[in-house]
């Protein structure tokens, strides 16, 4: 049984042995980082990004903008001056306009 004994002290000395742990390591991360993108792209599918949100909204906001429009110069609005306004300042802010 000699010949069979354990050494510890030999194992943590030996580069061999560290390599490989810091090779399992960086595996297990690597595939656990896969698995997290994994993750965010079937969430990306499924619920869209923030941008496509954004650029819907903007789309509705210009709609609606351009019916309110339409209306206040065709006279079928009865929207006092305050709402108007409100809805010009709403829009420019939806713009970036100053």
């Amino acid at each position: 049984m000699g010949t069979r004994d354990f050494d510890l002290k030999k194992l943590l000395n030996d580069r061999r042995f560290w390599f490989a742990s810091f090779l399992i390591g960086w595996a297990a991360a690597l595939q656990g980082h896969m698995m997290w993108l994994q993750r965010q792209d079937s969430f990306k599918q499924k619920f869209g990004t923030l941008d496509d949100q954004k650029s819907e909204d903007q789309q509705v906001s210009t709609e609606d903008w351009i019916k309110l429009t339409e209306k206040l110069v065709a006279g079928k609005t009865h929207s006092s001056p305050l709402e108007v306004l409100g809805c010009i300042c709403y829009h420019e802010s939806k713009q970036g306009i100053k």
